[in-house]
């Protein structure tokens, strides 16, 4: 037997109908999809958006503000699913106080 699917191709790239994936066993709600360098990469939404915040926060290293955070703080920050903007704002107000920062 030969399948062949003909997946639409939005302006933005590659687009996965839903209909698609449910055949697969597959779920919108439980499943996230990124394609890249040519492959398909299906995950647990919590696993994507565990490692969306933790590549956000590797970039956030890099902010004046927050490269002064103890790498335990951003460790417990990240598994809280707080976001290194939220805690950049935080800083700005005086709420996080780090003696010697900036």
């Amino acid at each position: 037997m030969r399948v062949i699917l003909e997946i639409p191709e939005k302006q933005e790239g590659l687009y996965l109908p839903a209909e698609l994936l449910e055949e697969a066993g597959l779920f919108q709600e439980e499943i996230s999809y990124t394609i890249e360098e040519g492959r398909i990469l299906l995950e647990s939404a919590e696993d994507y958006e565990r490692r969306v915040l933790e590549e956000r926060w590797k970039k956030g290293r890099e902010d004046r503000l927050l490269c002064c955070l103890p790498e335990d703080a951003v460790r417990l920050f990240c598994s809280m699913g707080i976001t290194p903007q939220t805690i950049r704002e935080a800083m700005e107000k005086g709420a996080i106080d780090l003696e010697g920062c900036v």
